[in-house]
């Protein structure tokens, strides 16, 4: 069951800025966020890490195109590293909550 956890979904998200390689412990699907903005942030940087390119904000605003209005505009991506920790531990236990 998914849960609507928005905060858990942004934690992840701005984790995965301040340290790309976390997308590993990180283990979801885009599928499994609530929010679309979200499914699509993310969809984004397992795009980026698939082709071995490191990504933050401004990388994944690019790629994103014409949906960067729809999901938030470069302020909400670069609001998603506000309060996030760089942790496998702390990553996992928020996936957890959006699966």
């Amino acid at each position: 069951m998914n849960l609507h956890a928005p905060d858990a979904e942004r934690s992840i998200l701005g984790s995965l800025f301040l340290d790309n390689r976390l997308i590993n412990a990180a283990e979801l699907t885009p599928e499994e966020f609530f929010e679309n903005s979200n499914r699509v942030i993310y969809r984004g940087m397992l795009d980026q890490w698939a082709e071995a390119q490191p990504f933050d904000a401004v990388t994944i605003a690019s790629k994103l195109n014409g949906q960067l209005d729809s999901v938030g505009g470069i302020a909400y991506l670069a609001s998603l590293v506000d309060g996030a920790v760089a942790d496998p531990g702390i990553i996992r236990v928020h996936c957890k909550t959006v699966r």
